[in-house]
């Protein structure tokens, strides 16, 4: 498996194809950058990275296709999009989720949402 940048085009036929659950695809007036974990080039899972501002993104969008669940392809994605952060500026990341393995790749929770999910924060650094 490796992770690659991809466009938008790329992934956008995923949510026709898939329930994406709590990963909300579509194209934003912030700039983007996404991401793709293909093996033999099929595409595993999917991530995105949305600027918030010249120090700050949004880990968003991290999709595994059902067949490829608990295989450590959202890890790697995270881990991939994290570099690609930090190789370009960027010096924070942070994600709103339900998911709780963020933790365990170092994202502390700032905000609990009383409708579930919580905010967490990661300085890049």
């Amino acid at each position: 498996m490796r992770v690659e940048l991809c466009s938008w085009d790329d992934v956008s036929w995923i949510p026709a194809a898939y329930d994406t659950e709590y990963a909300r695809f579509a194209k934003r007036k912030k700039t983007e950058t996404w991401f793709r974990a293909v093996d033999d080039k099929q595409t595993l899972g999917v991530g995105c990275l949305l600027h918030l501002n010249a120090t700050t993104v949004r880990l968003s969008n991290g999709f595994v296709l059902p067949d490829h669940r608990g295989k450590g392809v959202i890890k790697a994605i995270v881990s991939a999009r994290e570099v690609w952060a930090k190789t370009n500026g960027f010096i924070k990341a942070d994600v709103r989720t339900v998911k709780k393995y963020y933790e365990s790749m170092g994202y502390i929770p700032i905000k609990t949402y009383k409708v579930g999910g919580a905010w967490y924060m990661k300085d890049l650094l």
